[in-house]
């Protein structure tokens, strides 16, 4: 995400692309937050969607350095089975495979 594309999108003058970027990230949190998945917070561990270049998110699990490893493997799964059941393709990231997934929607054709 650049900066540029941020000012341009919250000032009215970002392109489609970009406004469309957000409002696919916005609905992967909200499948999420709809399945009582946590986001993720100053106060709490949870998740969090970035990215969407080509169509592909990164979902990922921040938790704190206290957080179980096994929290965190838990909670990837879940958000693989419940974007799995909205109609997306997920797999692990190959730069983060125990914390993070890479999702995109089926008919897209994107992986």
């Amino acid at each position: 995400m650049s900066r540029d594309g941020q000012r341009s999108w919250m000032s009215g003058t970002g392109s489609a692309w970009w406004v469309e970027r957000l409002r696919n990230a916005e609905r992967i949190r909200q499948i999420l937050l709809e399945a009582h998945m946590t986001a993720w917070g100053s106060t709490r561990d949870g998740f969090m969607v970035l990215g969407g270049h080509r169509g592909v998110f990164f979902v990922t699990c921040n938790a704190g350095r206290h957080t179980a490893q096994s929290f965190i493997e838990r909670e990837v799964v879940l958000y693989t089975e419940v974007l799995r059941a909205a109609g997306y393709q997920t797999l692990p990231s190959p730069e983060d495979p125990g914390h993070t997934i890479e999702a995109w929607r089926r008919e897209s054709g994107t992986a």
